[in-house]
């Protein structure tokens, strides 16, 4: 693989442009951070239909259905490749407030060769 070609979108969580937590549910903070990582796929040219990999740090495990739930919608067939992993996203060292899922993609965005 040649990786100028590779977008890496790391650090994504349910935030807005202030830094304030997004939403008090799974499901909310999942459509915010899964709008967020959208958004800095875009700056890069690309979307959902480029990820091939996504690695989601929840809370707790036990929210991943409801986290999947809101993932499908959002991405596109066939889905990428997915590992989660339980995270202490909350922190009293982190600004913000409670987190319950961050999430790091990776994609390929399309060779466009120059004119």
């Amino acid at each position: 693989m040649d990786a100028r070609h590779l977008v890496v979108i790391s650090g994504q969580v349910a935030v807005d442009m202030d830094g304030n937590v997004v939403g008090d549910t799974i499901e909310e903070q999942a459509a915010a951070t899964l709008q967020n990582c959208e958004g800095q796929l875009a700056t890069a040219d690309c979307g959902p239909r480029d990820v091939f990999k996504v690695n989601v740090y929840l809370t707790d495990l036990r929210h991943w259905a409801r986290f999947s739930a809101v993932y499908e919608k959002v991405m596109v067939e066939p889905l990428p490749v997915r590992t989660a992993v339980q995270s202490a996203l909350s922190s009293p060292r982190l600004p913000g407030g409670d987190r319950n899922v961050g999430r790091r993609c990776e994609g390929v965005v399309t060779w466009r060769p120059s004119n």
